[in-house]
């Protein structure tokens, strides 16, 4: 009698581990994080927090109006969710800008300074009026913007950023957030839910600090 109460007992812990009830076997989810100190000049850098945040090259764009800036203008004072896309893309960048699409709605009020930036791969093919009727196709508010970099801005960016592919028009699908002060601050896996996408920016405003 006794072994069969110390079974049922045993039995009944297992049970409450699967279904989620034993909190002290349950270990919390966790981000891998960058090493410290990497600088990785190509190729893709491991998504997570990036620690220390990373300076960005002094380039300029040409955003969706038709503005000519420095990036860093572009990105000042907000936490900027940017991803690298190109409008003539129809495979992964429509997924790409409707998980921005969503983000926008869900961190819209809540969330001052959160803006996004698409970034094009194709500054040769994209124009500015090509990247209005793109952001337009999946409703972007003024706090989504389209930037085209010009000259070799974009091999700098996306070397620095660990966001270059394996050709000419080959790009990946993460998500890089940058701080209020322009520094790569996150990067996020594959095509992040939009979701996680926007707790990730609110967290990072509630903070102050980067995520």
């Amino acid at each position: 009698m006794k072994y069969r109460v110390v079974a049922l007992f045993i039995a009944g812990l297992f049970l409450a581990a699967a279904a989620g009830l034993w909190p002290v076997w349950q270990k919390p989810a966790r981000l891998p994080e960058l090493p410290p100190g990497q600088t990785v000049a190509t190729g893709h850098l491991p998504f997570g927090p990036v620690r220390p945040a990373k300076d960005l090259p002094d380039i300029t764009v040409i955003t969706n109006t038709g503005e000519t800036r420095p990036l860093a203008d572009v990105l000042a004072g907000h936490w900027t969710a940017a991803q690298f896309v190109f409008t003539g893309c129809s495979i992964t960048c429509p997924v790409q800008g409707a998980i921005f699409s969503s983000a926008q709605q869900q961190v819209s009020g809540k969330v001052a300074n959160a803006m996004f930036l698409s970034i094009s791969i194709d500054p040769v093919g994209d124009t500015p009026e090509a990247f209005a009727a793109w952001l337009g196709r999946f409703g972007a508010g003024d706090k989504w913007q389209g930037a085209i970099p010009q000259s070799d801005g974009l091999a700098k960016l996306l070397d620095v950023m660990g966001g270059r592919g394996t050709g000419a028009d080959v790009h990946d699908a993460r998500v890089y957030v940058f701080s209020p002060e322009g520094k790569l601050a996150y990067i996020t896996e594959e095509m992040s839910i939009c979701n996680k996408l926007a707790a990730l920016l609110q967290e990072a405003a509630a903070a102050g600090s980067q995520p």
